[in-house]
C-alpha cells in the first residue's frame, strides 16, 4: 500500500470548492450588467451553495451510518467483503461501492500493519470485480466507477493485482478501459501502461489537453517530473490553440521543470487574447516575474476586453506595491 502525494498543483486554474465528501471543480463566473444584477446572482450562487453543501452533509452522514460505513469505520474486512461482488445485485454493488467513496473520502482509513494481507484481499476482490467477464454499459459503468476510485483509496494493489488489470485494460473494449486507465495511472510507482497511455497523450498534438488533465492525477512524484519535463522539452510543436493552456500548467508546476519557462513570457505578455493573458497573469506570479513585467500588467488592467481578467491584473499589482 503506497503513501499518496499530496504535494502537487492542481491542474485546473480557477476554483477549487471542496464540499462535503469531494471535490467540486469549477470555473468563476464573470457576470455583465449593473451593479444590481451581479449582486443579486451573486447571492443566487450563495443559496445555491449552501444547498449542495446542505445535501452532500446529507448524504455523507446516511454513507457513515451505513452498514458499509460502519464496516470501513470498524475495519471489520468480512463485511467488507460480502458487500459486493458477483453474487450480489447491481443496486448492492452500487450502494456499497457508492458509500465507500464518500466515506473514505471524509475518513480515510489508517490500516495497522498487521492488516495489510487483509487489505490486499480486498483490492484483489475488487479488481476481480472490475475485471469480470461481462459488458459494462450504462449504470453497470457508474458502480464500475465507483469501484476503481475504491481501489484507488486503498493503495497501490499487488504487483499480481496489477498485471491482471493491465493485461485487462489492453484487451477490454467496453466502458471500463477508461475507468481501469484511471487506476493505472494513479499507481506508486507509476505502471507500465499508465506511464505508455500518458507518454501517448502528453506528445499528442490532438490529446495534450487531455493527458495534461490526466497528468494531474499521477501520484508518483518521479514520474510526474519526469512527463511534465516531456511536455516542456516539446511545447514548441504544439499547435498555437493548446499553447495556453500547456504553458498555465508549465507554469503552475515550475517547480517540476528543468530549463527556462520565463522565456516565453515576453511573447505571451504581447498577446490580447482572453487565454493568454489569463495564462500570463499566472505565470508572472508562479514565476516571480511581477516587477519585470509590471507595464504589461498595468496594459492588461487598463485596456483588456475581459473584466475579470481587469481585476485580476489590477489584484497583483496591489499586492507587488504592497509587498513594497
Amino acid at each position: 500500500m503506497a503513501k499518496t502525494n499530496t504535494n502537487k498543483k492542481i491542474l485546473i486554474g480557477a476554483a477549487s470548492l471542496v464540499v462535503g465528501a469531494g471535490a467540486i471543480f469549477g470555473f468563476y463566473t464573470v457576470f455583465k450588467g449593473t451593479g444590481g444584477s451581479v449582486l443579486s446572482k451573486q447571492r443566487s450562487n450563495q443559496s445555491n451553495f449552501q444547498e449542495l453543501k446542505r445535501a452532500q452533509a446529507l448524504a455523507v452522514n446516511t454513507h457513515l451510518s451505513s452498514k458499509t460505513g460502519q464496516a470501513w469505520k470498524n475495519h471489520n474486512f468480512a463485511d467488507l467483503l460480502a458487500g459486493f461482488g458477483e453474487s450480489k445485485t447491481a443496486k448492492e454493488n452500487k450502494e456499497f461501492f457508492q458509500a465507500s467513496i464518500f466515506v473514505l473520502d471524509v475518513a480515510p482509513a489508517a490500516f495497522k500493519p498487521e492488516e495489510k494481507q487483509d487489505v490486499e484481499k480486498l483490492q484483489s476482490q475488487i479488481v476481480k470485480f472490475l475485471t469480470q467477464d461481462a459488458q459494462v454499459v450504462g449504470d453497470a459503468a457508474q458502480t464500475h466507477s465507483y469501484a476503481a476510485k475504491t481501489l484507488v483509496k486503498l493503495g497501490t494493489p499487488s504487483a499480481a493485482d496489477l498485471k491482471q488489470l493491465e493485461s485487462f485494460y489492453k484487451k477490454t473494449k467496453d466502458a471500463r478501459k477508461e475507468i481501469i486507465a484511471d487506476v493505472l495511472i494513479q499507481t506508486e510507482p507509476l505502471s507500465s501502461e499508465g506511464k505508455a497511455l500518458l507518454s501517448k497523450q502528453l506528445l499528442s498534438k490532438s490529446e495534450v489537453t487531455q493527458g495534461m488533465f490526466l497528468l494531474a492525477r499521477v501520484r508518483d512524484g518521479e514520474a510526474r517530473k519526469e512527463l511534465f519535463n516531456r511536455v516542456y522539452k516539446n511545447y514548441a510543436s504544439y499547435p498555437a490553440e493548446v499553447k495556453p493552456f500547456v504553458y498555465k500548467q508549465l507554469a503552475l508546476n515550475h517547480s517540476l521543470i528543468q530549463g527556462d519557462l520565463k522565456k516565453h513570457l515576453a511573447a505571451a505578455a504581447q498577446s490580447k487574447d482572453e487565454k493568454w493573458e489569463d495564462t500570463f497573469l499566472v505565470a508572472v506570479q508562479e514565476l516571480d516575474c511581477v516587477s519585470e513585467f509590471k507595464e504589461d500588467i498595468r496594459r492588461i488592467q487598463s485596456q483588456s476586453q475581459h473584466p475579470h481578467l481587469q481585476m485580476l491584473a489590477g489584484a497583483i499589482l496591489a499586492k507587488d506595491k504592497g509587498i513594497k
